[in-house]
């Protein structure tokens, strides 16, 4: 599912199940940062794009910004505080882009040559 289809799907459920929702989000955001930041868009001019397009594109800012927001959330929300994951989410939300480093790493070393069959650019 994508960042902009968890996000509508947060609005519309019970506060009481919007952590793994919000945990969700800051995860694939890290995740196409770190693992497919190819994928994000570098000129965020979309304005001759399709509306198809532009809806589910976001740019590297884009990403980052909601995957510190969604970690924020997270950790906020009363099952983070049950489980005691608050203080792990703080350092993802501070540290958001030294969590994604190591990825890079794994992404521009280890996974290259299959990446386009995992998940296609639209280049």
């Amino acid at each position: 599912m994508d960042v902009d289809s968890l996000i509508r799907l947060c609005e519309v459920s019970d506060e009481e199940h919007r952590f793994g929702l919000y945990k969700r989000i800051g995860d694939l955001s890290l995740f196409i940062l770190g693992i497919f930041p190819e994928y994000v868009i570098r000129d965020y001019n979309l304005t001759a794009a399709p509306q198809s397009f532009r809806r589910w594109r976001h740019s590297e800012g884009d990403y980052e910004e909601l995957g510190r927001r969604f970690y924020r959330l997270a950790g906020e929300h009363q099952d983070s505080q049950l489980l005691d994951l608050s203080g792990v989410f703080h350092e993802l939300e501070e540290k958001f882009t030294i969590a994604k480093k190591p990825l890079n790493y794994i992404s521009g070393n280890f996974i290259q040559i299959n990446k386009g069959k995992l998940f296609p650019t639209s280049s």
